[in-house]
């Protein structure tokens, strides 16, 4: 399987994520890529806000995503770096992992 989010054995922030999450709800959080990228979504809204008003800029959906551009690139807590192209794809290491006695191993990264 691929994932463009980090386990806790690639990232040291990951690790601690998992294991106060564990400490919470007393179990490993169900699709851990999910909740890393819902997180992590907060951090970019936070940047494009930030850049506007730099800018002196109105928050607006068409000024954000303006931002998105001019910004490109977010160096994110838990799922590392993320660069948005021109076209509006993104550039993202690849974790590529097997399941090995029910659970993921890590085989390989794609940059």
């Amino acid at each position: 399987m691929t994932s463009l989010a980090p386990g806790p054995w690639d990232e040291k922030a990951v690790g601690a994520y998992v294991e106060r999450w564990h400490k919470e709800k007393s179990r490993d959080p169900g699709n851990l890529p999910a909740t890393q990228y819902v997180h992590d979504a907060a951090y970019i809204v936070k940047a494009l806000v930030e850049h506007l008003d730099k800018k002196n800029e109105p928050i607006t959906g068409a000024n954000l995503r303006k931002a998105l551009l001019e910004v490109k690139t977010f160096k994110l807590p838990l799922t590392g770096s993320l660069t948005f192209n021109e076209d509006h794809t993104i550039k993202k290491p690849v974790y590529l992992l097997e399941v090995k006695d029910a659970k993921f191993t890590p085989i390989r990264l794609y940059e």
